[in-house]
């Protein structure tokens, strides 16, 4: 069986995800795969599950900041505790992503690295020392054009990079998906949602839903 996306079974998943989107997925998918050793039916359907619950089925590949403060204090409660410590923060994306992401992970203090670097993709490649990585193991210039990531024609591929550097093939080819997505979300938000997601895609590639 050819592991590849068709941008039927993308239209038909990701119904509101843009074409130029699902055009270049299935353009690339197929050599992608291949590249990375995602080369059974069951490690694909797991990776399509992850990304889709990443970005909403594609309609949300870069990650939103815009938030109220009480959602900032529910998202982020030991860095925002009260309201009043998270008003300044509230709808103003780029401060919110200079203040929880700055000067970690390779992002340098006293710079927008936080809102440079900021999630996108389909794995919500985040952090400087991510964009590098990546950056090196595709050959895409990340760090100077960290919007390449939502490019139609790398996005699968900087997706797919991010999933062998981290080291999420060796839980999805035990079939240990919980392991698999405290390495891909750093926890287990909206676990259920991508478990979902892993019974309509299983089937796609001729599994069980299970």
């Amino acid at each position: 069986m050819t592991l590849a996306l068709t941008t039927a079974m993308l239209d038909r998943l990701w119904p509101h995800a843009p074409h130029s989107l699902i055009d270049g997925m299935a353009a690339t998918s197929e050599e992608v795969f291949a590249k990375y050793g995602l080369t059974t039916a069951a490690e694909v359907a797991d990776f399509m599950a992850q990304i889709s619950e990443e970005t909403g089925g594609g309609w949300d590949i870069e990650e939103d900041l815009n938030y109220s403060a009480v959602r900032l204090c529910q998202v982020w409660p030991a860095r925002f505790p009260t309201i009043a410590r998270a008003l300044p923060f509230a709808h103003n994306p780029r401060l919110l992503a200079d203040n929880v992401y700055g000067s970690r992970y390779g992002n340098k203090p006293g710079t927008d690295d936080g809102w440079n670097f900021r999630g996108r993709g389909g794995i919500q490649i985040t952090f400087r020392d991510w964009y590098a990585k990546i950056g090196v193991a595709t050959g895409i210039v990340l760090l100077d054009r960290p919007d390449l990531a939502n490019d139609p024609e790398l996005f699968i591929e900087c997706a797919c990079a991010f999933w062998k550097l981290d080291g999420v093939d060796g839980f999805a080819d035990r079939g240990d998906f919980r392991g698999e997505t405290l390495r891909v979300n750093g926890g287990l938000i909206n676990f259920p949602m991508r478990q979902h997601w892993r019974a309509i895609w299983r089937p796609v590639f001729g599994l069980a839903a299970a």
